[in-house]
């Protein structure tokens, strides 16, 4: 059986969209570049943990940081009106303190540049570029709140999962007064 490039890359494709459903926040490297991890330290962090003991305030921003590229099918399909940009652009519209950000390189290949972060993110590109983990999976999502990364998830099908419903679980603790 001989496999063309484009074979291949449909079978790759498939391949990592199968394994992304699973959230890989539960034991990711750390990339938050919080003060409980050491430079060049392979530490694991338990994501579920984070979130479950985030402390949300009343004037806390809940920041969604998507990574995506643009030769990306899966990044492209999120990117839709229909699909997780505009249901997250519906929900910050309605919820003040929700805001997103999307940090879409040229190719999958590529590393993420500074450039392409928002200037009120750039200490994360700075702390994850330290580290030499500039080049994440997309699509991958981040959920950040006080400068902390309390989630973290890759894949198309980890948005409705996991990453929508712990941004939705962090804005309910601020507004029932239970974040403090």
């Amino acid at each position: 059986m001989k496999l063309t490039v484009s074979g291949f890359r449909l079978f790759l494709s498939c391949v990592l969209m199968l394994g992304a459903g699973a959230p890989a926040a539960q034991a990711a490297d750390d990339a938050s570049g919080g003060p409980d991890v050491e430079a060049g330290s392979r530490h694991k962090v338990d994501f579920a943990d984070r979130l479950a003991r985030a402390r949300v305030g009343p004037d806390d921003e809940v920041v969604v940081l998507v990574h995506s590229a643009k030769d990306c099918v899966f990044c492209q399909r999120w990117k839709g009106s229909l699909g997780g940009q505009g249901e997250i652009a519906r929900y910050a519209d309605t919820h003040p303190g929700v805001r997103y950000y999307v940090v879409e390189r040229s190719r999958i290949a590529d590393a993420e540049t500074g450039d392409l972060y928002p200037g009120a993110l750039a200490w994360l590109y700075d702390k994850r570029a330290g580290k030499g983990k500039a080049n994440l999976a997309v699509p991958s999502y981040d959920v950040i709140v006080r400068h902390k990364v309390v989630w973290h998830a890759f894949g198309y099908s980890a948005w409705d999962k996991t990453v929508l419903p712990a941004v939705r679980s962090l804005d309910d603790r601020r507004s029932v007064g239970n974040g403090n």
